[in-house]
């Protein structure tokens, strides 16, 4: 029973994995302009979003040096040794930089007035109307 399992195995695997192999050096090539452009876009769409809020909100230096430390992470994980943690690693540092930025900026004073759509308990804020 056991050969025919190994067997089983072994035919199902096998044409999956040559084709994986006959095109990995295509993916290859495609792969990493993809990846580049995934991370300039996202730098530049992280820069924009936390520099606003940093702006127009809160003044507090410590999403942008999270967004920094975790792009630049992603950006040098092939030069790391363990390439896979560092990856991750700048990903959870993205994410905590536009979490904490959130957090900042529903504790915001700034927006009293209702000329901002930040989110507060739950509701949304939204800008009077100009009419």
């Amino acid at each position: 029973m056991g050969v025919a399992v190994a067997c089983g195995i072994h035919c199902f695997c096998i044409p999956i994995l040559l084709g994986i192999t006959a095109i990995a050096g295509v993916i290859g090539r495609v792969s990493e302009p993809v990846e580049y452009l995934f991370l300039i876009s996202s730098f530049l769409l992280g820069v924009s979003s936390l520099l606003f809020s940093w702006r127009k909100h809160h003044h507090r230096p410590e999403c942008l040096a999270l967004f920094a430390a975790g792009i630049a992470l992603v950006a040098l994980r092939h030069n790391i040794s363990s390439n896979g943690i560092a990856g991750v690693a700048g990903g959870i540092l993205v994410g905590t930089a536009h979490f904490r930025n959130l957090q900042l900026c529903r504790r915001s004073t700034c927006c009293a007035d209702g000329a901002c759509a930040v989110r507060r308990s739950g509701e949304a804020v939204s800008a009077p109307n100009s009419e």
